[in-house]
């Protein structure tokens, strides 16, 4: 009997994701995921229970993986979960907006002007007293 070898794919680093750009054109993901079906248990009845209608979608190259299992239908859950994943690489090609460092607030400089007065008067405290 001869063994049969099986591609199994290493998923990649969340870090090593980062920066990159994944194509999100529904033709280009089909190629790069690969469908599992399974049952969804739940409301739907005898045919949820009884019929592989849940899909995961497992995006090789980002290592996202996306289910579906709401809808009593394989097909509106495949098409579920491709709108998902195209989402979720949307959110992850998008860059990350860096913060902006705005104006001091009016009660942060009336908050630091009252704490450098009360330093001024406990310095004044420490003057020599002039001999009149």
């Amino acid at each position: 009997m001869e063994e049969m070898e099986f591609a199994t794919k290493k998923m990649p680093d969340p870090d090593a994701r980062e920066g990159r750009n994944f194509s999100t054109e529904i033709g280009d993901l089909r190629g790069e995921v690969s469908i599992e079906f399974f049952k969804a248990s739940g409301p739907g009845g005898q045919n949820v229970n009884k019929r592989n209608t849940a899909v995961r979608l497992t995006h090789w190259p980002s290592g996202i993986i996306v289910v579906s299992r709401e809808e009593r239908s394989q097909l509106q859950n495949k098409k579920i979960a491709f709108e998902r994943l195209q989402q979720q690489l949307i959110a992850l090609n998008t860059p990350k907006t860096v913060r902006e460092s705005t104006q001091v607030p009016s009660r942060e400089k009336e908050n630091r002007l009252r704490e450098k007065k009360h330093r001024s008067g406990t310095k004044e405290f420490r003057k020599h007293p002039e001999a009149e």
